[in-house]
């Protein structure tokens, strides 16, 4: 998500200037990023050929649309799966559709009336808004509960689209009616209050209470766990612990399938309140303690820590 902003945002400063080849070869790097960033490339290229009627620009927004659509099937049913030690593609079970979409709109109303707060409303008034509905469409369509909430870093991406969209409504001549103000002016004071506003309600309020500082038991235990497993060993790792494994380690996301297949992995480090994917953790720390070969080296404040001891 990170990587995914400044491409984004570069690709809509030169949208809005007018640099549409620019634009393209941006928004193409964005097919590098995330998987499900192809189908925002694509859009940004229907916005690229729709704006010029003829010309490389033209041109280049086709040839952005369809390659992104031709990345995108291919990341997903090709380059991932033959990665993935099931060979699925796990995100795609999540997504439900029509009738996933029709969940859980006490909570993704949120994240509309989020981003419509911090613009002003007049994101809508920009073709650059067409952008965020990829990403709100298959958020809006998973099964999971925390894809619709507009705290995560799921709604990173939309945030340089909609301010990008924000800017260029200002230029159309889009105001919002400010007592006792006039011009843009007006119409930049309401999205900014309203950020201010929502500040506290964001992660980085959590650097202003004094817990954030003080490391959690349940942190202590994770961090000792995850430096008893040796550098340049197999380890099947939680969601939340893999990423501090990855730098020296050969690590796959801990699922009960994993454990039977080959190559086998030597560590198992998993947090039971890990919820992704779901039910994972409790199921795999269940299917090896069935499996004799894999000891305890660790029990502490939820995480647990196994290493896989073979005899012959």
């Amino acid at each position: 998500m990170a990587f995914a902003l400044p491409p984004l945002a570069l690709a809509c400063r030169a949208y809005l200037d007018g640099r549409l080849r620019t634009a393209a070869w941006w928004a193409a790097a964005l097919l590098l990023v995330k998987e499900d960033l192809g189908a925002t490339a694509a859009v940004f290229g229907l916005l690229i050929a729709h704006r010029v009627r003829d010309g490389r620009e033209r041109r280049a927004g086709w040839l952005l649309a369809g390659g992104s659509v031709l990345a995108a099937l291919l990341v997903l049913k090709v380059v991932i799966p033959g990665f993935a030690p099931d060979g699925r593609y796990l995100y795609a079970e999540q997504v439900r559709g029509a009738n996933g979409f029709l969940d859980g709109w006490s909570v993704k109303v949120l994240t509309v009336l989020a981003l419509l707060a911090v613009t002003g409303g007049l994101v809508v008034r920009s073709p650059l808004a067409w952008l965020l509905l990829p990403t709100l469409a298959w958020r809006f369509t998973s099964s999971v509960p925390s894809h619709w909430e507009p705290g995560l870093h799921y709604s990173a991406v939309l945030v340089p689209v909609a301010f990008a969209a924000l800017v260029d409504a200002i230029r159309r001549g889009a105001r919002l009616p400010v007592p006792g103000l006039r011009g843009f002016r007006a119409s930049l004071l309401v999205p900014v209050g309203a950020a201010l506003l929502l500040l506290p309600l964001q992660p980085t309020a959590q650097l202003a209470t004094p817990g954030f500082w003080r490391e959690s038991p349940r942190e202590a235990a994770a961090r000792a766990a995850v430096e008893l497993v040796p550098n340049g060993v197999r380890v099947a790792a939680s969601n939340t612990l893999a990423p501090h494994l990855t730098d020296r380690n050969v690590v796959w996301l801990a699922v009960p399938g994993l454990l039977d297949q080959d190559p086998m992995v030597e560590w198992l480090v998993v947090d039971r309140t890990d919820g992704f994917p779901a039910g994972a953790a409790a199921d795999t720390l269940q299917k090896a303690a069935g499996d004799p070969t894999w000891r305890v080296v660790r029990d502490e404040a939820g995480i647990v820590l196994l290493r896989r001891c073979l005899t012959w």
